[in-house]
């Protein structure tokens, strides 16, 4: 889900499960990505879970929300990291059998 604030969005990832959980962060940065790839500024973000102590709707909230922003934007850095890595990796390794092949001629 987005939600408009200020000059740009708030990013809510929800999930069927009644705690956050570290697998959670990359389908958050994978969400905020594509929205910045969009266009869509994302300034924050968060997983939204099921309140595990939650009895009744007049007592307390259904859903519990984990600040992730932090977190989000590291794991976005170091994806794109390993991506370039292993990018700039299968180059090398192409262009080494590109000079090969036109040294054999």
């Amino acid at each position: 889900m987005l939600e408009k604030r200020g000059n740009g969005h708030h990013l809510i990832e929800v999930k069927a499960s009644n705690s956050h959980k570290e697998q959670h962060i990359p389908d958050v940065a994978v969400q905020a990505y594509i929205a910045a790839a969009c266009g869509v500024e994302i300034n924050s973000a968060e997983v939204m879970h099921l309140h595990k102590e939650f009895r009744n709707p007049d007592v307390g909230d259904l859903f519990a929300r984990t600040d992730v922003t932090r977190h989000e934007r590291d794991r976005v850095r170091k994806d794109l990291l390993n991506y370039c890595e292993r990018d700039t990796w299968a180059m090398v390794k192409l262009l080494e059998k590109l000079e090969e092949l036109a040294s054999a001629r």
